[in-house]
């Protein structure tokens, strides 16, 4: 959101929100499928979009929130054929 006093209250308002978040699948879970890296790079993709970000503050940004819940989440943000990288940050 751009700076402005009216993004700061919209900030503000986003920030008192309470968000449930169901997530269902219909595939095994832990059977090699991605499904909870395919969830959590969802869930971050959704979350920006829910809080207006357009683009990431450096590369990677996303990805490094959807790692937080699953490391393949890194290779669902980004379509085709992804190399996922050793990162420098813990």
């Amino acid at each position: 959101l751009p700076a402005s006093s009216s993004a700061t209250s919209s900030r503000e308002e986003l920030a008192a929100w309470k968000v449930r978040v169901v997530s269902r699948n219909t595939f095994p879970t832990a059977a090699g499928l991605a499904s909870s890296a395919a969830g959590y790079a969802a869930l971050v993709r959704a979350a920006a979009a829910l809080y207006g970000v357009e683009t990431e503050a450096y590369p990677g940004e996303l990805s490094g929130i959807a790692r937080l819940g699953s490391g393949s989440a890194c290779r669902s943000l980004d379509g085709g054929l992804v190399a996922w990288h050793k990162g420098t940050h813990p």
